[in-house]
């Protein structure tokens, strides 16, 4: 076996059997510990507050943990429907567990995320101290993983996502004991085959991470390997991929909703056109110098102002090729590593959100591993080149600056961005749930809804005390509504705001001003003769406001499948002159929107359109909401 460098050998010859220097011990125990505590530092206030989908999560894993059923009423399911979402099932039912120890609360929620990221970092050092039989080796790399700013933001959030380091490590280290015992059984197969279900399941993106990676297996390819292969592929298959289909099969669409509405792909474009877009958008997000010097400009996943990878990783990582290209060898299990490093970017380059941090996070990890042979290249060369002593200590010092860096922009950033993880939400909570009074959701508020019954949960607050207003309902008079988007469909008055949540209290139902000869306002919804259509179309109701934002929801399904394509808005009088081209918009399956209605359109009864434009600009269905617009007093 050859290898590019031969890491086995060349570590043994550093450090073999000899017994480490005291002093050396202690400076490795110390860094570790400090690894350990800088992961370990919860601040509820940085990030601040905490997000919908960090709450939905929690309150899911407290109600499968005491009642093992989740929000909707579901008993055990593979996937958790969260805001017209399927989350992956690995962190809720994981936090499920820790709930029942010690009850729920969202630092404990972000505790378990901290501890899945260091677990992950740990096991990157185990696996490199393995691969290389070095002790040294393995300490640093639980240094440059523990230490990555991108890591360590992902575990400041219960994002699902947290865990995905963690599973990678689990592959790698499967896969490395094959390797190095030169045992290519199916029972070691098994166990990879496992590692992969587990990054399938843990976030959507590893739906499409883990065929990816068993196909990387393929660089081991042999054909007295033949049952290794076997196992790892058929255990993945029973036990990841069956259950999947399965549950595709019995949920159309479900596992697809989230791609569909990230993806750029549309059904009116040319594979090629799909492939090339899909390569722009590679090239893009691989693009180290952006990582090196910022981040994920969205602030819920990284803090503006520093960096999210170490740029002596990424010259580890090019040093490593570089050591491979000059030798004209490569080690066959670093050739697979690689290859998991290009096809890790995949699955976002397939969706619309460019350098999404979440989707990408497999690339800070397998950029430490990649880079693993030219660290034991460069500290074999230290112990008798001072150049690469020299090397050594500026990368030494390069990793020192970017760290302190980032903690210092972590620390004086961090803790502002109160917004959009909307810390004032429990403040509101408090003052909505004072005097114990009940809080009264609108039916369309989803988030509203998640917050008040998880706030419910923390408090130890009866469930009952959060009402969700069935449609078309009105709650008592003077009773208090929270909620977000959506306006009361019926008079309220507001009287507390944090972010864009509110608190109103209800006052009766809305006494419209409409004329009696208005003519019948309907909805119609027309579809082309075998379109295999089926469309929704949901609105803030048919009497609105001049001058009002009036909002509307619209799904729509072909054959079972979320419909792809383009829809025209327009709006006509009844004589069918129009007063309002809105515009052309992409649609994937279905569209949450606003619309503003003129001051000049009072006192009409106006027809807002949806035209459904399917291959060729060819119209192949037509929403039409008639509505009357009030006239102001």
């Amino acid at each position: 076996m050859t290898g590019v460098p031969r890491i086995a050998d060349v570590s043994r010859g550093i450090f073999g059997t000899a017994r480490l220097a005291t002093p050396t011990t202690l400076a490795a125990f110390g860094a570790l510990l400090g690894v350990c505590a800088f992961n370990l530092w919860i601040n509820p206030s940085s990030p601040p507050g905490f997000l919908p989908d960090e709450a939905s999560m929690s309150y899911n894993a407290y109600l499968l943990g005491h009642h093992l059923r989740d929000e909707n009423g579901g008993l055990l399911p593979l996937y958790l429907e969260s805001f017209g979402d399927y989350k992956s099932p690995l962190f809720t039912y994981a936090l499920a567990v820790v709930f029942r120890v010690t009850g729920p609360h969202a630092e404990v929620a972000r505790g378990l995320a901290a501890v899945a990221v260091l677990t992950g970092a740990l096991l990157l050092g185990l696996f490199a101290r393995r691969w290389t039989r070095s002790n040294l080796i393995g300490v640093v790399v639980v240094v440059l993983a523990g230490l990555t700013p991108w890591l360590f933001e992902v575990g400041r959030a219960a994002y699902e996502v947290s865990l995905e380091p963690l599973l990678i490590c689990l592959f790698l280290l499967a896969v490395l004991a094959t390797w190095q015992r030169d045992a290519w059984t199916a029972r070691r197969g098994a166990a990879v085959g496992l590692a992969l279900t587990g990054i399938a399941f843990v976030y959507a993106a590893g739906r499409l991470l883990a065929p990816l990676f068993a196909l990387a297996l393929l660089v081991f390819a042999a054909r007295s390997r033949w049952r290794w292969f076997a196992g790892a592929w058929g255990m993945f298959a029973a036990t990841g991929v069956v259950p999947i289909a399965v549950y595709w099969l019995r949920h159309p669409g479900a596992l697809t909703e989230r791609y569909n509405q990230t993806s750029f792909i549309t059904s009116s474009m040319a594979p090629w056109t799909i492939a090339g877009h899909a390569i722009r958008n590679y090239v893009h997000d691989v693009n180290l110098w952006h990582w090196i010097v910022s981040g994920d400009p969205k602030p819920y996943v990284h803090t503006y102002g520093s960096g999210s990878i170490f740029a002596a990783v990424v010259m580890l990582a090019l040093g490593s090729v570089a050591l491979a290209v000059i030798r004209r060898r490569a080690d066959r299990f670093w050739l697979f590593t690689v290859v998991l490093l290009v096809v890790s970017p995949i699955p976002a380059a397939l969706t619309k959100d460019r350098s999404y941090g979440l989707r990408l996070v497999p690339l800070p990890v397998l950029l430490i591993v990649v880079g693993v042979p030219a660290l034991v290249w460069l500290l074999a060369r230290a112990r008798r080149d001072w150049l690469a002593r020299l090397a050594g200590a500026a990368l030494v010092g390069l990793v020192a600056f970017q760290f302190v860096h980032f903690v210092d922009n972590f620390r004086a950033r961090g803790w502002a961005r109160t917004v959009v993880f909307h810390a004032g939400v429990p403040a509101l909570l408090r003052e909505g749930f004072g005097a114990d009074r009940t809080i009264y959701v609108n039916q369309h508020e989803p988030h509203a809804l998640v917050y008040a019954r998880w706030y419910a949960v923390v408090h130890g607050l009866e469930a009952s005390r959060v009402y969700h207003i069935p449609f078309k309902s009105i709650p008592p008079d003077g009773s208090i509504v929270f909620g977000r988007f959506h306006p009361c469909p019926f008079r309220c008055g507001k009287f507390a705001y944090a972010d864009d949540y509110w608190l109103a209290r209800a006052e009766g139902p809305l006494r419209e001003d409409v004329p009696s000869t208005l003519p019948p306002l309907i909805l119609t919804v027309t579809t082309a003769k075998g379109a295999g259509l089926r469309v929704s179309f949901q609105a803030q109701g048919h009497i609105v406001d001049p001058g009002g934002a009036w909002a509307y929801y619209l799904r729509v399904w072909q054959h079972g499948k979320p419909w792809r394509g383009t829809i025209v808005i327009e709006v006509f009088d009844t004589k069918g002159k129009s007063l309002d081209r809105v515009g052309q918009f992409a649609f994937a399956g279905r569209s949450l929107r606003g619309y503003l209605w003129a001051t000049a359109d009072q006192d009409q009864v106006l027809d807002f359109t949806v035209s459904l434009l399917g291959k060729k600009n060819r119209a192949i269905g037509h929403v039409d909401y008639r509505v009357y617009v009030k006239r102001t007093q």
